[in-house]
């Protein structure tokens, strides 16, 4: 799904938020990327969502070199494939949850037949099936971030982009939307995740570490604790 190769992004500041960035992800794979404020986590995320491009290196989504199609070839591919959940939530103050939802699918080109259904279904996926016709503020900030996965999946994107999805949130709320990740992913929705919570991250199949613009791997069993790793080590050696 994701094929990436010696990706590099500087800013006009002399910043470099991609270094040489290489990793891939495997068609209905789980991957989360750690790493702390500024290390070019949210960089990465948006040439991924091809919101940005990079100035070197390729990216190849799904076999596709995007670094070769035009904006607005980018912004159809984009529209097909891509589902984003941010932190934010980014939903419209003055829309309700349904209208939310739906305000997604007119914006991804979903023809006016069945939409609303589409997007009414989606809330339901969610557990929000009593709430479609409250405003994002009669609503908890676990609740809102529900109906922006809604929005995210109610097109079916083959590749589902997630920026620190539960940073805002209480444990029991993270928990419950990391929940609707794997649910995804389980779904055969290519998922990937950016944090800077270990404890988010462990769950994901593949976990990469960014620092400083560059990528690397890490061993999920680090990030479950040192008993877990040590143990891990015991039995390589056995």
């Amino acid at each position: 799904m994701i094929e990436c190769a010696g990706l590099t992004r500087r800013y006009p500041n002399g910043v470099t938020a991609l270094d040489g960035v290489g990793f891939s992800v495997p068609a209905g794979g789980y991957a989360a990327v750690i790493g702390s404020s500024g290390s070019g986590k949210s960089t990465l995320l948006n040439v991924l969502g091809l919101l940005d491009r990079p100035d070197a290196g390729t990216y190849r989504l799904e076999g596709v070199d995007t670094g070769r199609l035009s904006d607005r070839a980018l912004s159809g591919l984009r529209a097909r494939m891509l589902g984003f959940v941010f932190q934010s939530f980014d939903l419209v103050p003055r829309m309700t949850a349904l209208e939310n939802v739906e305000l997604g699918l007119i914006l991804s080109g979903a023809p006016s037949r069945g939409r609303r259904e589409a997007a009414a279904e989606s809330l339901a996926a969610v557990g929000l099936a009593d709430r479609m016709d409250h405003l994002p503020a009669q609503l908890s900030g676990g609740q809102q971030q529900r109906v922006a996965v809604a929005r995210a999946v109610a097109r079916s994107p083959r590749l589902l982009l997630a920026d620190e999805p539960t940073g805002n949130l209480d444990p029991a709320a993270a928990a419950g939307i990391i929940g609707l990740l794997e649910a995804q992913n389980r779904l055969g929705v290519t998922v990937l995740l950016i944090t800077h919570a270990e404890e988010v991250a462990r769950r994901a199949g593949t976990v990469f570490r960014m620092e400083a613009g560059r990528l690397s791997p890490v061993d999920p069993l680090r990030l479950k604790g040192r008993d877990a790793y040590e143990k891990r080590q015991d039995q390589l050696l056995s």
